[in-house]
Parts: C-alpha cells; structure tokens; sequence
C-alpha cells in the first residue's frame, strides 16, 4: 500500500515530513510507504501566489488577499496526468480532498478537462471536505450541485454533508 500526500504550502509541507518522521519513530509505522510531495494537483501545471497573512492558522484559502509583494509564498501544482506518471500511471484507490477552499475550482476542472477527467473518473473512491470561502452561501450551494451532478455520471455518493464530507464510489 503506498499513500501520498501533496501539499503546496512549504512551511505545511515540512511539518507533515516532521510529524510523519515522529510517527514513525515513536510508533514503527516504517512498513507503511508513505511519500510527502511539495505541490497540489488540478488540471493542469501551474504556479500560485498567496501571502503568509492567508496561511495563518491550521487551514488557509487561498482567495484571501495578498498584501502588496511582502511575505508572498509561491505554490507549485501539478496536473493530475502529470502526477500520475511520477506514480508510474496507477490510478489511486482513494482520492481524498482538504483543501480549505480549493476545491471549488479543483474539482470541477478535473470533472471536465479532456485531458484529465477520463482519468479522475477512473478513481474507485473520490472523498472530499466542502467550504463555505468566498462566497456567499446560495453561490457555493450551487457550485456543490453542479459538482455533484458531474460526479453523479461515473460515480454514486455514499454519504455527503453539504459543506461538510462526501464519500463517492464508481459506479
């Protein structure tokens, strides 16, 4: 089994190699192949800006705003195909999602992307947590919806919590 995490933030990206090099030392999890990578995923290869000010905290969303060019920290992301070769082309089993926020502009670019949506679709099982960041609630509402009826296409939902968790399985 090998579980990967991706975390665009550096400063979030080297705690979670502390905190799992302090997990395996105290609890001999070693046997677990478990790889950290510094960047996100979405659609397609690109580079994000945000300011240190939206990182506050344990969670951050990314449309707060930057103040001036000062304590600027650059993202790295990825496309999901490009991510998928580095893991030699095995489909994930599990695609879960906490991203504070991003997931109204990842998800349905992965949904309907030629290049990636065949392949996100081919996922078994697709979680991910919703917020309500940056808009009011009857525009994130319907921005679920729509996330939700393009997932409906290849997959069904086992649980899901607006604005909370949602579990979807391949049809």
């Amino acid at each position: 089994c090998e579980y990967h995490a991706y975390e665009p933030v550096p400063d979030f990206y080297q705690q979670l190699e502390a905190n799992w090099q302090e997990k395996k030392t105290k609890e001999g999890v070693a046997k677990i192949n478990f790889t950290a990578h510094n960047y996100g995923i979405d659609s397609s290869d690109t580079k994000l800006k945000t300011s240190t000010k939206a990182l506050k905290g344990e969670g951050s969303y990314l449309g707060d705003t930057i103040d001036a060019d000062k304590d600027i920290v650059n993202l790295q992301i990825k496309s999901f195909s490009n991510v998928l070769k580095e893991a030699s082309g095995k489909i994930p089993i599990l695609f879960n999602v906490n991203c504070e926020g991003c997931e109204w502009e990842m998800l349905p670019n992965l949904l309907t992307s030629a290049s990636q949506a065949k392949l996100f679709r081919s996922i078994p099982i697709i979680q991910f947590g919703t917020h309500n960041y940056g808009k009011n609630l009857g525009q994130r509402a319907w921005e679920l919806c729509k996330i939700r009826e393009q997932l409906s296409e290849s997959h069904r939902m086992v649980f899901g919590v607006a604005f909370g968790w949602e579990r979807w399985v391949k049809k």
